[in-house]
């Protein structure tokens, strides 16, 4: 059956576990969705992080086709930083630009991975990352100034900065800010413009997880027991549950809604000294140890004597240091297939602080992706399952302690967090008046495109890799 409007309304880092069991008795608005439709939870990308599995969501693309494996991405074999990826990496169109190329009018609203802006039929609004100084994050360039007048003293944030180091009682005052002003926007946009295709994206909870997780869950090695903060994560889902409640209702029953998250949230156990661990394991060789703790800089390491090295986040990506393919490569090309299985089993064996097996989960780009394009890790570890994120701290002279406490730290390195990324978010769906779809159903996150385009009555692309759901089609 098509659908006259089509709303996407997503909730990043959205937590089956919280949604559909903890918190569901203070969710009205989630829970009627549950009884009077599909829900599940999603399965996310490989990896299961922001940027990109937005991308791949709006795409119908696997993080390989896209050649984006996360915020930040090697540009080339150099040693250089990683770059920042902006919208200019993505060269496939999104739901939004194939439905423009049919004259079809969508909003997009804070969509992770849209600046620069580019000219759509209809209105968007950037989403992270968007430069502090950037002088134009809308299309058209006007709606900037609507922005501010709908939400208020305020006004319009993309995102809170640095929200990782700020004091926690100010940073619960602007996450609340930060999703009244998006769902005001949102407010102010459907019953003001002509669309088929809504899609916003909603970024406080990801940020409120990271921040507050250990304070409103004891299972955290780090739980404060008696926190001022212990209702923080369920206070802010009670006020999401509401506004959430009126955008339904403005969408109107004529409008198939689904309600979805990129990935979840879990329990962070600590984290990993990733390279500190490739140093001891003789993969790793410096030329000099930093002068304090500090990210591994390309200009530390003696790349002649190194094989492997790391980059941290919720993931670690490992990296070979490859002869023709890396300027001072130590690894020739016939040994790669090599070094790459000793690395892979090395890793899935690594002992917790405990001695006992960690539980890291590895993959090769090649057995995950249709394809590998731009310039991929060789290898992507879910530390601890992703019980654990990857630091990619060295310590200064004269290197880190003997023992666990080398490698594993209780903390980030990079600011307070106490939660990782989780591999499966949230799928709900109300369907339009007339369409009759109830039921659990777990997907994936490469089925929202292929879904939506059929709902809309557009045909899915070959490219495009999920499939369209059937029950949310009525046709199961």
């Amino acid at each position: 059956m098509k659908a006259r409007r089509v709303a996407v309304v997503g909730i990043d880092c959205l937590t089956p576990q919280l949604v559909f069991e903890r918190y569901l008795d203070q969710l009205p608005t989630f829970r009627a969705l549950m009884e009077g439709g599909v829900w599940g939870r999603l399965r996310s990308t490989v990896p299961p992080i922001t940027v990109p599995a937005w991308t791949c969501m709006a795409t119908g693309q696997d993080p390989g086709l896209l050649g984006l494996y996360g915020f930040r991405n090697r540009r080339d074999h150099s040693y250089r930083e990683l770059s920042v990826a902006d919208a200019s990496w993505v060269r496939v169109p999104a739901l939004w630009q194939l439905l423009s190329r049919r004259r079809r009018r969508s909003i997009v609203l804070g969509v992770p991975l849209t600046f620069p802006p580019r000219p759509i039929a209809g209105d968007l609004v950037c989403g992270i990352p968007v430069p502090a100084d950037a002088e134009a994050f809308t299309h058209p360039l006007t709606l900037a100034a609507e922005l501010d007048q709908w939400c208020g003293p305020a006004r319009y944030q993309v995102d809170v900065r640095e929200f990782r180091r700020k004091e926690l009682a100010p940073l619960r005052t602007e996450l609340d800010q930060l999703r009244e002003a998006r769902f005001d926007a949102a407010e102010a946009l459907v019953p003001s413009r002509e669309w088929e295709l809504f899609f916003m994206v909603e970024m406080g909870v990801d940020r409120l997880h990271h921040a507050f997780w250990a304070h409103c869950h004891p299972d955290h090695p780090c739980h404060p027991p008696d926190s001022p903060h212990a209702g923080a994560i369920s206070d802010y889902y009670r006020a999401l549950d509401a506004r959430l409640a009126r955008l339904l209702e403005l969408l109107g029953e004529d409008t198939a809604v689904l309600v979805v998250s990129d990935h979840g949230a879990r329990t962070m156990r600590g984290a990993v000294r990733l390279n500190e661990w490739l140093i001891r394991e003789g993969l790793l060789s410096l030329a000099r140890r930093p002068p304090e703790a500090s990210r591994l800089r390309p200009a530390d390491v003696d790349w002649r004597r190194t094989i492997a090295w790391s980059d941290g986040g919720y993931y670690a990506r490992v990296f070979l240091n490859v002869a023709g393919r890396e300027p001072e490569g130590a690894v020739s090309p016939e040994r790669h297939e090599e070094v790459l299985s000793d690395l892979r089993r090395r890793l899935e064996s690594m002992p917790g602080p405990d001695g006992r097996p960690l539980g890291n989960k590895v993959f090769v780009p090649r057995e995950v992706y249709r394809e590998s394009r731009g310039v991929p890790p060789d290898l992507i570890v879910y530390l601890g399952g992703l019980d654990y994120r990857a630091n990619a701290t060295v310590f200064p002279p004269p290197g880190p302690p003997e023992g666990p406490e080398g490698l594993f730290a209780v903390e980030n390195d990079t600011g307070a967090d106490g939660a990782n990324h989780a591999e499966e978010g949230v799928l709900l769906y109300r369907p339009p008046r007339g369409l009759r779809a109830a039921g659990r159903l777990d997907a994936s996150i490469y089925d929202v495109a292929p879904t939506v385009l059929r709902l809309l009555g557009e045909p899915q692309p070959p490219e495009m890799i999920g499939r369209a759901l059937p029950r949310l089609l009525g046709e199961a």
